[in-house]
């Protein structure tokens, strides 16, 4: 990965869009993802102390990949202290893609990722391991749909 970070404007989006989820949950989506907001809270850290931030972003070299979680030295060279990353050419910035139905770069494909990395980090009820699985990649998608759907389409402009 290039360029890892935990600031400007792209962490800036990310922190926006996570603080939308937070404020948004649908009841659903919260049972499903037990702990959700708590959870946020860990991530985000402290935006003054960048190491108690454990999400950041960066260019992936597979611009296919939306983000990842789970900081895996043999999948990833990300430096230490990273918990998700989202990938500055991918489908959270970039309109070239389609995520879950929903326009890449759009508010519903941004919380549509983060959620669906969010059900990682959280080991969500029947969410699988999905690196380099396109199969338990769809899978997990139609999961994270069912319980966080509403949540999703609810944004449609996250300013």
């Amino acid at each position: 990965m290039k360029n890892p970070s935990k600031t400007g404007p792209q962490q800036d989006r990310i922190s926006i869009v996570l603080n939308w989820i937070k404020a948004n949950v649908d009841e659903d989506c919260a049972k499903w993802l037990a702990s959700l907001s708590t959870t946020i809270d860990k991530v985000l850290g402290d935006p003054t102390d960048e190491e108690s931030v454990v999400i950041g972003h960066g260019e992936f070299d597979r611009p296919l990949i939306a983000a990842f979680t789970n900081n895996d030295p043999f999948r990833t060279d990300l430096p230490p202290g990273y918990a998700i990353a989202v990938n500055d050419t991918g489908a959270f910035f970039s309109d070239n893609y389609v995520v879950a139905g929903h326009s890449g770069g759009s508010s519903q494909a941004q919380v549509f990722i983060l959620l669906h990395e969010f059900a990682h980090l959280l080991e969500a009820p029947g969410f699988k391991p999905d690196f380099e699985s396109k199969k338990a990649g769809s899978a997990n998608d139609r999961l994270a749909t069912k319980h966080c759907g509403k949540t999703v389409n609810n944004a449609k402009s996250i300013s």
